[in-house]
């Protein structure tokens, strides 16, 4: 990581949550510090998710951090969960801005609002940053065809194509009238 480069998340705050129903969300504050520049916004989780979906799509085949789980719960703007989910995001940014691809990012830079110097000099730090060699087994910074990931992609297509095919079928027309229909004399047999 940069030295003095500091990524904190903190101070959530629900959004959107009239009358008490559970339809809002919850924002959070995240600042960067440098002794070049600062930055500061707020993100939901759901930026959380598309910020690193996007690292995905820049930096393919780069190993990213997890986020912490998506949670559906009635207690999601407890001050406990809402203090946990804080600090696993901020662990989250931290580990990214450690990252020697995603702290080059563009993604990044917007995603935390850099001003441009910042950003600048992130991309010369990384720049600077060793990355580890894709050696095969014999270790000469060849990739071979023993990596034990080279079917893994053709069999994730295979299951993807699977599972495409599955909700075709739930969402056929047919399919859905005959279940309708098949409930329908359900509910007159009982």
């Amino acid at each position: 990581m940069l030295r003095g480069l500091e990524i904190t998340a903190d101070a959530p705050r629900i959004e959107g949550n009239k009358y008490g129903t559970l339809l809002g969300h919850a924002t959070y504050r995240i600042s960067t510090i440098h002794p070049s520049a600062n930055a500061s916004c707020r993100h939901r989780f759901s930026e959380f998710v598309a910020l690193r979906a996007a690292l995905l799509d820049a930096c393919p085949g780069a190993v990213l951090p997890p986020l912490p789980e998506k949670v559906i719960s009635v207690h999601k703007f407890e001050a406990g969960f809402l203090a946990k989910r804080t600090g696993a995001l901020a662990e989250f940014l931290s580990q990214l801005a450690a990252h020697p691809l995603a702290m080059a990012s563009r993604e990044l830079a917007a995603f935390l609002r850099w001003p441009q110097p910042l950003a600048l000099l992130v991309q010369e730090h990384a720049a600077s940053c060793p990355t580890p060699p894709l050696d095969g087994p014999g270790g000469d910074g060849e990739p071979n065809g023993a990596d034990p990931l080279a079917g893994a992609e053709a069999q994730l297509m295979g299951e993807r194509d699977d599972l495409e095919a599955r909700h075709k079928t739930l969402l056929n027309p047919t399919y859905l009238s005959l279940s309708i229909d098949l409930y329908y004399v359900y509910c007159l047999s009982i």
